[in-house]
Protein backbone atom coordinates (compact mmCIF):
# COMPACT_ATOMS: atom_id res chain seq x y z
CA UNK A 1 0.00 0.00 0.00
CA UNK A 2 2.87 2.80 0.97
CA UNK A 3 4.26 1.92 -2.49
CA UNK A 4 1.10 2.36 -4.69
CA UNK A 5 1.12 5.83 -2.43
CA UNK A 6 4.58 6.53 -3.27
CA UNK A 7 4.00 5.76 -6.74
CA UNK A 8 1.34 7.92 -6.97
CA UNK A 9 2.87 10.82 -5.38
CA UNK A 10 5.69 10.87 -7.81
CA UNK A 11 3.21 10.78 -10.31
CA UNK A 12 1.75 13.44 -9.00
CA UNK A 13 5.01 15.38 -8.56
CA UNK A 14 6.16 14.67 -11.93
CA UNK A 15 2.95 15.98 -13.81
CA UNK A 16 3.22 19.13 -11.62
CA UNK A 17 6.32 19.92 -13.22
CA UNK A 18 5.16 19.43 -17.14
CA UNK A 19 5.24 22.61 -18.98
CA UNK A 20 1.36 21.88 -20.09
CA UNK A 21 -2.37 22.07 -18.96
CA UNK A 22 -2.89 17.76 -17.61
CA UNK A 23 -6.32 16.75 -16.15
CA UNK A 24 -8.57 13.53 -15.77
CA UNK A 25 -12.21 13.99 -16.18
CA UNK A 26 -14.43 11.03 -15.39
CA UNK A 27 -17.79 9.77 -16.96
CA UNK A 28 -20.04 12.83 -14.79
CA UNK A 29 -17.94 15.22 -16.48
CA UNK A 30 -16.14 16.47 -13.15
CA UNK A 31 -12.38 17.10 -12.71
CA UNK A 32 -10.57 14.48 -10.31
CA UNK A 33 -7.40 15.41 -10.98
CA UNK A 34 -5.47 18.66 -12.47
CA UNK A 35 -1.70 20.08 -12.07
CA UNK A 36 -0.40 22.86 -11.14
CA UNK A 37 -0.20 24.40 -15.02
CA UNK A 38 -3.80 23.82 -14.96
CA UNK A 39 -3.99 25.50 -11.81
CA UNK A 40 -1.91 28.57 -12.77
CA UNK A 41 -4.16 28.79 -16.24
CA UNK A 42 -7.07 29.20 -15.30
CA UNK A 43 -6.01 30.49 -11.59
CA UNK A 44 -8.09 28.44 -9.38
CA UNK A 45 -6.97 26.30 -6.40
CA UNK A 46 -7.18 22.28 -6.68
CA UNK A 47 -9.27 21.71 -4.41
CA UNK A 48 -11.49 23.91 -6.51
CA UNK A 49 -10.77 22.59 -9.37
CA UNK A 50 -11.58 18.97 -8.78
CA UNK A 51 -14.74 17.66 -8.11
CA UNK A 52 -15.77 20.71 -10.01
CA UNK A 53 -17.26 20.55 -13.98
CA UNK A 54 -16.21 21.20 -17.01
CA UNK A 55 -18.70 23.17 -17.95
CA UNK A 56 -17.97 25.42 -14.57
CA UNK A 57 -14.59 25.57 -15.12
CA UNK A 58 -14.47 26.85 -18.85
CA UNK A 59 -17.42 28.24 -19.65
CA UNK A 60 -21.13 26.90 -21.16
CA UNK A 61 -20.06 28.49 -24.30
CA UNK A 62 -16.58 26.67 -24.42
CA UNK A 63 -18.49 23.70 -23.64
CA UNK A 64 -20.91 23.96 -26.30
CA UNK A 65 -17.73 24.31 -28.34
CA UNK A 66 -16.24 20.67 -27.20
CA UNK A 67 -19.51 18.53 -25.91
CA UNK A 68 -18.82 16.45 -28.98
CA UNK A 69 -15.71 15.92 -28.55
CA UNK A 70 -16.12 14.96 -25.30
CA UNK A 71 -18.81 12.61 -26.33
CA UNK A 72 -16.89 10.82 -28.21
CA UNK A 73 -13.75 10.67 -26.27
CA UNK A 74 -16.49 9.25 -23.78
CA UNK A 75 -17.09 6.32 -26.94
CA UNK A 76 -13.25 5.70 -26.75
CA UNK A 77 -12.05 8.12 -29.31
CA UNK A 78 -9.16 10.02 -29.06
CA UNK A 79 -9.67 13.75 -30.29
CA UNK A 80 -7.06 15.86 -31.25
CA UNK A 81 -8.35 20.09 -31.94
CA UNK A 82 -6.75 23.61 -31.28
CA UNK A 83 -9.44 25.78 -29.59
CA UNK A 84 -10.04 29.45 -28.05
CA UNK A 85 -10.99 29.15 -24.27
CA UNK A 86 -11.52 32.74 -22.19
CA UNK A 87 -9.98 32.78 -18.33
CA UNK A 88 -11.09 34.08 -15.36
CA UNK A 89 -9.19 37.21 -16.20
CA UNK A 90 -11.19 37.35 -19.86
CA UNK A 91 -8.09 37.04 -21.81
CA UNK A 92 -8.87 34.46 -24.91
CA UNK A 93 -6.39 32.01 -24.90
CA UNK A 94 -5.63 29.37 -27.71
CA UNK A 95 -4.89 25.94 -26.70
CA UNK A 96 -4.06 22.78 -28.42
CA UNK A 97 -5.85 20.25 -26.82
CA UNK A 98 -5.96 16.58 -27.13
CA UNK A 99 -9.01 14.43 -25.23
CA UNK A 100 -7.56 10.56 -24.50
CA UNK A 101 -9.82 8.21 -23.22
CA UNK A 102 -8.96 5.76 -20.11
CA UNK A 103 -10.43 2.64 -21.26
CA UNK A 104 -11.11 -0.04 -18.78
CA UNK A 105 -12.72 -3.99 -19.89
CA UNK A 106 -13.71 -1.73 -23.17
CA UNK A 107 -15.48 0.55 -21.42
CA UNK A 108 -14.37 4.36 -20.80
CA UNK A 109 -14.19 5.37 -17.27
CA UNK A 110 -12.92 9.06 -18.40
CA UNK A 111 -10.76 11.09 -20.53
CA UNK A 112 -6.94 12.35 -20.00
CA UNK A 113 -6.94 16.13 -20.91
CA UNK A 114 -3.86 17.48 -22.34
CA UNK A 115 -3.92 21.12 -23.47
CA UNK A 116 -0.64 23.40 -23.99
CA UNK A 117 -0.83 27.16 -24.75
CA UNK A 118 -0.31 27.82 -28.17
CA UNK A 119 -1.58 31.50 -28.51
CA UNK A 120 1.73 33.36 -28.52
CA UNK A 121 2.79 30.37 -31.13
CA UNK A 122 -0.58 30.86 -33.34
CA UNK A 123 -0.48 34.79 -32.93
CA UNK A 124 3.39 34.75 -34.42
CA UNK A 125 2.01 32.27 -37.30
CA UNK A 126 -0.69 34.87 -37.91
CA UNK A 127 1.98 37.68 -37.92
CA UNK A 128 4.05 36.25 -40.04
CA UNK A 129 1.52 35.00 -42.30
CA UNK A 130 -0.11 38.45 -42.58
CA UNK A 131 3.34 39.90 -42.80
CA UNK A 132 4.05 37.66 -45.86
CA UNK A 133 0.85 38.38 -47.55
CA UNK A 134 1.88 41.78 -47.31
CA UNK A 135 4.93 41.00 -48.84
CA UNK A 136 4.10 39.04 -51.63
CA UNK A 137 1.26 41.38 -52.65
CA UNK A 138 4.03 44.42 -52.56
CA UNK A 139 6.59 41.85 -54.48
CA UNK A 140 4.17 41.00 -56.94
CA UNK A 141 2.52 44.02 -57.60
CA UNK A 142 5.40 46.53 -57.38
CA UNK A 143 5.64 48.81 -60.08
CA UNK A 144 9.54 48.32 -60.50
CA UNK A 145 11.27 44.82 -60.96
CA UNK A 146 11.82 42.87 -57.65
CA UNK A 147 13.29 39.51 -57.39
CA UNK A 148 15.01 37.44 -54.48
CA UNK A 149 18.33 36.11 -55.77
CA UNK A 150 20.44 33.11 -53.91
CA UNK A 151 24.44 34.14 -52.78
CA UNK A 152 25.43 31.92 -56.04
CA UNK A 153 23.68 34.47 -57.77
CA UNK A 154 20.79 32.64 -58.94
CA UNK A 155 17.25 33.96 -59.05
CA UNK A 156 14.75 32.43 -56.38
CA UNK A 157 12.14 34.95 -57.11
CA UNK A 158 11.31 37.73 -59.26
CA UNK A 159 7.94 40.04 -59.95
CA UNK A 160 6.27 40.59 -63.31
CA UNK A 161 7.52 43.98 -63.85
CA UNK A 162 10.96 42.16 -63.41
CA UNK A 163 10.26 39.70 -65.90
CA UNK A 164 8.24 42.22 -68.52
CA UNK A 165 11.54 44.35 -68.25
CA UNK A 166 13.73 41.00 -69.71
CA UNK A 167 10.90 39.76 -71.82
CA UNK A 168 11.03 36.30 -69.68
CA UNK A 169 8.54 34.26 -68.10
CA UNK A 170 8.90 34.00 -64.21
CA UNK A 171 9.26 30.18 -65.02
CA UNK A 172 12.19 30.80 -67.21
CA UNK A 173 14.33 33.22 -65.03
CA UNK A 174 13.72 31.22 -61.87
CA UNK A 175 16.74 29.34 -61.70
CA UNK A 176 19.05 31.59 -63.93
CA UNK A 177 22.40 33.51 -62.77
CA UNK A 178 22.90 37.02 -62.90
CA UNK A 179 25.92 35.94 -65.33
CA UNK A 180 23.08 34.87 -67.84
CA UNK A 181 21.30 38.36 -67.91
CA UNK A 182 23.87 40.57 -67.49
CA UNK A 183 25.66 42.56 -70.04
CA UNK A 184 29.39 40.85 -69.96
CA UNK A 185 30.79 44.24 -69.95
CA UNK A 186 29.20 44.58 -66.61
CA UNK A 187 29.24 41.49 -64.69
CA UNK A 188 32.23 41.79 -63.44
CA UNK A 189 32.12 45.08 -61.37
CA UNK A 190 28.59 43.96 -60.17
CA UNK A 191 30.14 40.29 -58.62
CA UNK A 192 32.76 42.13 -56.34
CA UNK A 193 29.51 44.21 -55.05
CA UNK A 194 27.78 41.28 -54.25
CA UNK A 195 30.78 39.62 -52.23
CA UNK A 196 31.15 42.53 -50.38
CA UNK A 197 27.71 42.94 -48.98
CA UNK A 198 27.41 38.63 -48.45
CA UNK A 199 30.60 40.05 -46.08
CA UNK A 200 29.27 42.73 -44.02
CA UNK A 201 30.83 45.21 -46.45
CA UNK A 202 27.76 47.75 -46.54
CA UNK A 203 24.37 47.74 -46.25
CA UNK A 204 23.16 48.04 -49.71
CA UNK A 205 24.68 49.16 -53.39
CA UNK A 206 23.31 50.46 -56.42
CA UNK A 207 24.41 50.66 -60.06
CA UNK A 208 23.18 51.35 -63.22
CA UNK A 209 23.99 48.19 -65.71
CA UNK A 210 22.57 46.79 -68.79
CA UNK A 211 20.44 43.94 -68.58
CA UNK A 212 20.38 41.13 -71.72
CA UNK A 213 16.50 40.54 -72.76
CA UNK A 214 15.24 37.39 -73.90
CA UNK A 215 16.06 38.59 -77.73
CA UNK A 216 19.63 39.27 -77.12
CA UNK A 217 19.01 42.84 -76.65
CA UNK A 218 20.32 45.08 -73.64
CA UNK A 219 17.87 47.09 -71.52
CA UNK A 220 19.62 49.89 -69.10
CA UNK A 221 18.30 49.07 -65.51
CA UNK A 222 18.84 50.77 -62.28
CA UNK A 223 19.97 47.99 -59.61
CA UNK A 224 19.93 48.82 -55.57
CA UNK A 225 21.00 45.24 -54.21
CA UNK A 226 19.98 44.29 -49.85
CA UNK A 227 20.97 41.26 -48.42
CA UNK A 228 18.32 39.45 -45.94
CA UNK A 229 20.61 38.36 -42.96
CA UNK A 230 19.21 35.88 -40.15
CA UNK A 231 19.36 36.66 -36.49
CA UNK A 232 22.95 35.81 -36.16
CA UNK A 233 23.71 38.43 -39.20
CA UNK A 234 24.51 35.60 -41.74
CA UNK A 235 23.82 36.67 -45.49
CA UNK A 236 20.24 34.62 -46.55
CA UNK A 237 20.02 35.83 -49.77
CA UNK A 238 19.94 39.21 -51.93
CA UNK A 239 16.82 41.54 -52.34
CA UNK A 240 17.31 43.24 -55.74
CA UNK A 241 15.11 46.17 -57.03
CA UNK A 242 15.69 47.00 -60.47
CA UNK A 243 14.49 50.10 -62.48
CA UNK A 244 14.02 50.46 -66.44
CA UNK A 245 15.95 53.79 -67.34
CA UNK A 246 16.61 52.82 -70.32
CA UNK A 247 14.46 56.36 -71.85
CA UNK A 248 17.16 57.97 -69.43
CA UNK A 249 20.17 56.57 -70.43
CA UNK A 250 19.29 57.38 -74.24
CA UNK A 251 18.28 60.83 -73.02
CA UNK A 252 21.93 61.42 -71.93
CA UNK A 253 23.37 59.78 -74.52
CA UNK A 254 21.85 62.41 -76.77
CA UNK A 255 22.91 65.18 -74.77
CA UNK A 256 26.50 63.26 -74.58
CA UNK A 257 26.50 63.51 -78.93
CA UNK A 258 24.80 67.12 -78.18
CA UNK A 259 27.51 68.62 -75.75
CA UNK A 260 30.22 66.51 -78.31
CA UNK A 261 28.60 68.60 -81.10
CA UNK A 262 28.88 71.73 -79.04
CA UNK A 263 32.30 71.36 -78.38
CA UNK A 264 33.56 71.08 -81.79
CA UNK A 265 31.29 74.13 -82.27
CA UNK A 266 32.60 76.19 -79.73
CA UNK A 267 36.36 74.50 -81.17
CA UNK A 268 36.20 75.84 -84.92
CA UNK A 269 34.24 79.10 -83.26
CA UNK A 270 37.15 79.70 -81.01
CA UNK A 271 39.41 78.99 -84.32
CA UNK A 272 37.78 81.45 -86.27
CA UNK A 273 37.35 84.15 -83.38
CA UNK A 274 40.96 83.57 -83.29
CA UNK A 275 41.27 83.95 -87.13
CA UNK A 276 39.36 87.13 -86.85
CA UNK A 277 41.65 88.27 -83.97
CA UNK A 278 44.41 87.91 -86.37
CA UNK A 279 42.77 89.60 -89.19
CA UNK A 280 41.98 92.59 -86.80
CA UNK A 281 45.87 92.05 -85.70
CA UNK A 282 46.81 92.97 -89.03
CA UNK A 283 44.00 95.88 -89.59
CA UNK A 284 45.36 97.73 -86.54
CA UNK A 285 48.55 97.39 -87.68
CA UNK A 286 47.79 98.51 -91.21
CA UNK A 287 45.70 101.65 -89.16
CA UNK A 288 48.75 101.88 -87.01
CA UNK A 289 50.78 102.57 -90.34
CA UNK A 290 49.40 102.53 -93.54
CA UNK A 291 46.41 104.95 -92.61
CA UNK A 292 48.61 107.29 -90.70
CA UNK A 293 51.23 108.40 -93.09
CA UNK A 294 48.35 109.53 -95.42
CA UNK A 295 46.53 111.82 -92.78
CA UNK A 296 50.44 112.82 -91.79
CA UNK A 297 51.08 114.00 -95.36
CA UNK A 298 48.07 115.12 -95.64
CA UNK A 299 48.53 117.32 -92.56
CA UNK A 300 52.30 118.19 -93.35
CA UNK A 301 51.44 119.47 -96.71
CA UNK A 302 48.69 121.23 -95.49
CA UNK A 303 51.01 122.74 -93.00
CA UNK A 304 53.39 124.08 -95.63
CA UNK A 305 50.99 125.16 -98.05
CA UNK A 306 49.52 127.36 -95.03
CA UNK A 307 52.58 128.32 -94.21
CA UNK A 308 54.23 128.91 -98.21
CA UNK A 309 51.55 130.31 -99.61
CA UNK A 310 49.33 131.71 -97.35
CA UNK A 311 49.69 135.26 -97.65
CA UNK A 312 48.63 134.92 -101.57
CA UNK A 313 45.49 132.86 -100.52
CA UNK A 314 42.37 134.66 -99.78
CA UNK A 315 40.36 134.32 -96.64
CA UNK A 316 37.82 131.13 -97.78
CA UNK A 317 40.62 129.29 -99.35
CA UNK A 318 42.57 129.73 -95.43
CA UNK A 319 39.35 128.63 -94.32
CA UNK A 320 38.66 125.37 -96.36
CA UNK A 321 42.63 124.81 -95.24
CA UNK A 322 42.54 125.11 -91.90
CA UNK A 323 39.11 122.94 -92.25
CA UNK A 324 40.89 119.99 -93.91
CA UNK A 325 43.90 120.04 -90.97
CA UNK A 326 41.05 119.90 -88.61
CA UNK A 327 39.55 116.79 -90.31
CA UNK A 328 42.86 114.94 -90.26
CA UNK A 329 43.41 115.83 -87.01
CA UNK A 330 40.45 114.59 -85.73
CA UNK A 331 41.03 110.92 -88.05
CA UNK A 332 44.11 110.98 -86.63
CA UNK A 333 42.47 111.03 -82.77
CA UNK A 334 39.63 108.80 -84.19
CA UNK A 335 42.24 106.07 -85.10
CA UNK A 336 43.97 106.76 -81.86
CA UNK A 337 41.15 106.47 -79.73
CA UNK A 338 40.01 102.88 -81.87
CA UNK A 339 43.99 101.72 -81.17
CA UNK A 340 43.49 102.02 -77.45
CA UNK A 341 40.40 100.30 -77.04
CA UNK A 342 41.25 97.37 -79.40
CA UNK A 343 44.37 97.51 -77.00
CA UNK A 344 42.62 97.79 -73.70
CA UNK A 345 39.97 94.83 -74.31
CA UNK A 346 42.35 92.14 -75.41
CA UNK A 347 44.87 90.17 -73.39
CA UNK A 348 44.70 88.58 -70.16
CA UNK A 349 42.63 89.45 -67.40
CA UNK A 350 44.86 89.74 -63.66
CA UNK A 351 41.81 89.33 -61.34
CA UNK A 352 42.27 91.08 -57.65
CA UNK A 353 40.76 92.99 -55.52
CA UNK A 354 40.00 96.53 -56.33
CA UNK A 355 39.29 99.44 -53.93
CA UNK A 356 36.99 101.59 -56.42
CA UNK A 357 36.34 104.28 -53.53
CA UNK A 358 40.05 105.33 -52.99
CA UNK A 359 40.11 105.36 -57.20
CA UNK A 360 37.05 107.28 -57.57
CA UNK A 361 38.41 110.21 -54.99
CA UNK A 362 41.82 109.62 -56.85
CA UNK A 363 40.38 110.62 -60.22
CA UNK A 364 38.09 113.19 -58.96
CA UNK A 365 41.01 115.10 -57.23
CA UNK A 366 42.72 115.33 -60.37
CA UNK A 367 39.97 116.75 -62.27
CA UNK A 368 39.63 119.03 -60.07
CA UNK A 369 43.33 119.82 -59.98
CA UNK A 370 43.21 120.60 -63.93
CA UNK A 371 39.76 122.73 -63.24
CA UNK A 372 40.26 124.04 -59.84
CA UNK A 373 37.99 127.24 -61.13
CA UNK A 374 34.95 124.89 -61.11
CA UNK A 375 32.71 123.97 -57.93
CA UNK A 376 32.61 120.18 -57.41
CA UNK A 377 30.23 118.44 -55.01
CA UNK A 378 31.63 114.65 -54.57
CA UNK A 379 29.97 111.94 -52.95
CA UNK A 380 32.00 108.62 -52.91
CA UNK A 381 30.51 106.27 -50.73
CA UNK A 382 33.44 104.10 -48.38
CA UNK A 383 34.18 100.40 -49.21
CA UNK A 384 33.31 99.96 -52.51
CA UNK A 385 35.42 97.25 -54.32
CA UNK A 386 35.60 94.81 -56.56
CA UNK A 387 36.76 91.55 -58.10
CA UNK A 388 39.03 92.30 -61.00
CA UNK A 389 41.74 93.83 -63.19
CA UNK A 390 42.68 96.96 -61.67
CA UNK A 391 44.66 98.32 -65.30
CA UNK A 392 41.19 97.57 -67.01
CA UNK A 393 38.76 99.14 -63.98
CA UNK A 394 40.91 101.62 -63.46
CA UNK A 395 40.00 102.96 -67.14
CA UNK A 396 36.01 102.42 -66.91
CA UNK A 397 36.43 104.78 -63.79
CA UNK A 398 38.13 107.56 -65.20
CA UNK A 399 35.73 107.35 -68.40
CA UNK A 400 32.51 107.34 -66.47
CA UNK A 401 34.25 110.05 -64.14
CA UNK A 402 35.36 112.06 -67.32
CA UNK A 403 31.86 112.02 -69.09
CA UNK A 404 30.18 113.11 -65.89
CA UNK A 405 33.06 115.60 -65.67
CA UNK A 406 32.25 117.12 -68.83
CA UNK A 407 28.71 117.01 -69.05
CA UNK A 408 28.15 119.01 -66.35
CA UNK A 409 30.80 121.59 -67.63
CA UNK A 410 28.08 123.85 -67.81
CA UNK A 411 26.13 123.80 -64.16
CA UNK A 412 27.13 126.09 -61.63
CA UNK A 413 28.02 123.45 -59.26
CA UNK A 414 28.78 120.09 -60.44
CA UNK A 415 27.66 117.38 -58.47
CA UNK A 416 28.60 113.75 -59.29
CA UNK A 417 27.77 110.81 -56.55
CA UNK A 418 29.78 106.97 -56.48
CA UNK A 419 28.37 104.75 -55.04
CA UNK A 420 26.51 101.20 -54.80
CA UNK A 421 22.85 99.35 -54.95
CA UNK A 422 21.47 96.15 -54.59
CA UNK A 423 18.94 94.68 -56.49
CA UNK A 424 16.07 93.47 -54.44
CA UNK A 425 14.57 90.52 -56.20
CA UNK A 426 18.20 89.19 -57.38
CA UNK A 427 20.59 90.51 -54.45
CA UNK A 428 23.05 91.23 -57.10
CA UNK A 429 25.05 94.35 -56.43
CA UNK A 430 26.08 96.85 -58.74
CA UNK A 431 27.64 100.20 -58.97
CA UNK A 432 27.31 103.85 -60.11
CA UNK A 433 28.75 107.05 -60.93
CA UNK A 434 25.63 109.96 -60.93
CA UNK A 435 26.00 113.39 -61.92
CA UNK A 436 23.56 117.01 -62.21
CA UNK A 437 24.96 117.26 -65.85
CA UNK A 438 22.78 117.95 -69.81
CA UNK A 439 21.44 114.23 -69.56
CA UNK A 440 20.24 112.58 -72.77
CA UNK A 441 16.80 111.53 -74.78
CA UNK A 442 16.59 107.81 -72.85
CA UNK A 443 14.72 106.94 -76.38
CA UNK A 444 18.42 107.54 -77.67
CA UNK A 445 20.44 105.43 -74.69
CA UNK A 446 20.98 102.02 -77.17
CA UNK A 447 23.28 104.41 -78.75
CA UNK A 448 25.11 105.28 -75.78
CA UNK A 449 27.81 102.39 -75.92
CA UNK A 450 28.07 102.44 -80.12
CA UNK A 451 31.53 103.65 -80.91
CA UNK A 452 31.33 107.42 -82.66
CA UNK A 453 27.83 107.72 -82.17
CA UNK A 454 27.05 110.91 -80.03
CA UNK A 455 23.68 112.33 -78.40
CA UNK A 456 25.54 116.28 -78.34
CA UNK A 457 27.27 117.96 -80.77
CA UNK A 458 30.99 118.31 -81.02
CA UNK A 459 30.46 122.18 -80.59
CA UNK A 460 28.50 121.32 -77.27
CA UNK A 461 30.69 118.81 -75.41
CA UNK A 462 34.44 117.69 -77.21
CA UNK A 463 35.37 114.03 -77.12
CA UNK A 464 35.68 111.19 -79.61
CA UNK A 465 32.46 109.44 -78.78
CA UNK A 466 34.89 106.30 -77.64
CA UNK A 467 34.79 106.61 -74.14
CA UNK A 468 31.64 104.70 -73.11
CA UNK A 469 32.16 102.14 -76.17
CA UNK A 470 35.28 101.27 -74.12
CA UNK A 471 33.67 101.24 -70.55
CA UNK A 472 30.97 98.75 -72.32
CA UNK A 473 33.74 95.82 -73.52
CA UNK A 474 36.05 96.42 -70.38
CA UNK A 475 32.27 95.31 -67.97
CA UNK A 476 31.89 92.87 -70.53
CA UNK A 477 35.10 91.31 -70.32
CA UNK A 478 34.98 91.03 -66.74
CA UNK A 479 31.28 89.32 -67.36
CA UNK A 480 29.13 92.31 -66.28
CA UNK A 481 26.34 94.10 -68.02
CA UNK A 482 26.38 98.41 -67.76
CA UNK A 483 23.02 100.16 -68.42
CA UNK A 484 22.10 104.26 -68.06
CA UNK A 485 19.37 106.05 -66.59
CA UNK A 486 18.64 109.48 -67.43
CA UNK A 487 16.24 112.47 -69.09
CA UNK A 488 17.58 115.50 -71.06
CA UNK A 489 18.63 118.37 -69.01
CA UNK A 490 18.35 116.48 -65.61
CA UNK A 491 21.92 114.39 -65.36
CA UNK A 492 22.56 111.30 -65.99
CA UNK A 493 23.35 107.95 -64.07
CA UNK A 494 24.82 105.02 -65.17
CA UNK A 495 24.98 101.50 -63.33
CA UNK A 496 27.42 98.41 -63.85
CA UNK A 497 28.15 95.20 -62.70
CA UNK A 498 31.49 93.11 -62.29
CA UNK A 499 31.20 89.44 -62.30
CA UNK A 500 34.99 88.12 -62.66
CA UNK A 501 36.19 84.86 -61.05
CA UNK A 502 38.75 82.92 -62.36
CA UNK A 503 37.81 80.69 -65.46
CA UNK A 504 35.65 82.92 -67.15
CA UNK A 505 37.67 85.97 -69.01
Amino acid sequence: MARKQMDLDITTAALDLAPINVAFVDTDLRYRFVNRMFELTFRRPREELVGDTVENVIGPKSFENVRDRIARALGGEAEVFSAWYPLLTGELRNFRTSYIPLMDGGEAKGFFVYARDATDELLTQQSLQESERKYRGIFFNAAVGMARMALDGSWLDVNDRFCEILGYDREELVGKTVQDLTHPDDIEGEWKLMSDLANGVGDTYGIDKRYLRRDGTPVWGHLTVSTARSDGGDALYYVCVVEDISERKEVEQKLQALNTSLETRVAERTAELTALNQELDAFNYSVSHDLRAPLRAIDGFSQAMEEDYGPQLDEGARHYLGRIRNGATRMSDMIESLLRMSRLTRGELHLEEVDLSAMANELLANLQQEEPERQLVATVADGLKAVGDGRLLRVVMANLLENAWKFTRQREETRIEVGSAHDPESGEKSFFVRDNGAGFDPKYADRLFVPFQRLHSAGEFDGQGIGLATVQRVVHRHNGQIWAQSQEDAGATFYFTIRATPGRQ
